[in-house]
């Protein structure tokens, strides 16, 4: 999830933290990324809106401070399931201060940003981002308000490295005709499948809506080719057959944004010239079909 939550005021002028914590528990989310949090601020009564957070919806949280504000901070947050391996928050330059929050678990990196919406601005994000997305060596999530909308040479670029997962209409909360809020994934070291993005308008709690959706993340695929997978498959002209299919329950054939292009029990499966990762059972093999 990537919500924008706007301190916790919501659109009828009411401060109100357990109102967006409900936003968030009722999609059950592993991992949000916040954007707008005060920090014990005057303006929301000095409350550590993070550790409410943490507190009423149970899960673990991150804080990464954009600028001062009236006695406290402003910045980004991160609510996960579970607890971080690492934490990491770079600054990302804007009119206003932004900053980039990285969260780092087993298996990927899960960042959240608000960035400014300027032209300069965006430039100097993208080149931030794109370099501290491939330190990692992990597939990297990174979610948030940008402030541009799809076709904004921003998300042009963007999508040269990432699969943008959501691009729904996000602004204004009852009945969003824009989209600001983001979530897209380093199309890098693993394979995804997004099953389902949806947005949850209609709420008070602020003025943009929560932004959803449910991706699959599969194994990594190795660095191989044919050759070093023949026990697994063999191919004839454009064709993949699996040779020993008493030996396996199930393979499935990816292009490499995620798209499943066969999915179920062994058989030979004809394929167009380009790249796609082949699974068999948990391995996976990156291959080029010419």
């Amino acid at each position: 999830m990537s919500f924008n939550t706007h301190h916790s005021e919501g659109v009828d002028g009411n401060l109100d933290l357990e109102r967006v914590a409900r936003v968030i528990t009722s999609q059950g989310p592993t991992h949000v990324a916040l954007q707008e949090l005060d920090s014990v601020t005057t303006r929301t009564k000095k409350v550590y809106q993070l550790a409410e957070f943490t507190r009423l919806t149970g899960m673990y949280g991150v804080f990464a401070k954009a600028i001062p504000y009236q006695g406290g901070s402003y910045g980004n947050g991160i609510l996960s399931k579970e607890k971080p391996l690492s934490v990491k928050s770079v600054p990302i330059p804007g009119e206003e201060p932004r900053v980039l929050l990285m969260a780092e678990f087993d298996n990927y990196v899960f960042a959240s940003t608000h960035l400014d919406g300027g032209e300069a601005y965006l430039d100097s994000a993208f080149t931030i981002i794109r370099k501290e997305s491939v330190k990692w060596k992990k597939p990297f999530f990174i979610a948030g308000d940008w402030n541009c909308r799809p076709n904004n040479k921003f998300i042009t670029k963007l999508k040269q490295y990432f699969i943008i997962v959501t691009d729904e209409f996000s602004v204004p909360n009852d009945i969003p005709t824009y989209c600001i809020d983001y979530i897209a994934v380093m199309n890098r070291y693993a394979t995804f499948n997004v099953i389902r993005k949806w947005v949850m308008n209609g709420s008070l709690a602020s003025d943009h809506c929560a932004t959803c959706a449910i991706v699959d993340m599969y194994p990594p695929a190795g660095v191989g080719s044919v050759e070093t997978a023949k026990d697994k498959f063999a191919f004839s002209g454009n064709s993949v057959m699996f040779p020993q299919p008493d030996d396996v329950d199930r393979v499935s054939i990816r292009t490499f944004d995620g798209r499943e292009i066969y999915g179920g029990e062994p058989r030979t499966v004809s394929l167009t010239p380009g790249n796609y990762v082949i699974m068999v059972d948990n391995d996976a093999v990156k291959v080029n079909v010419k």
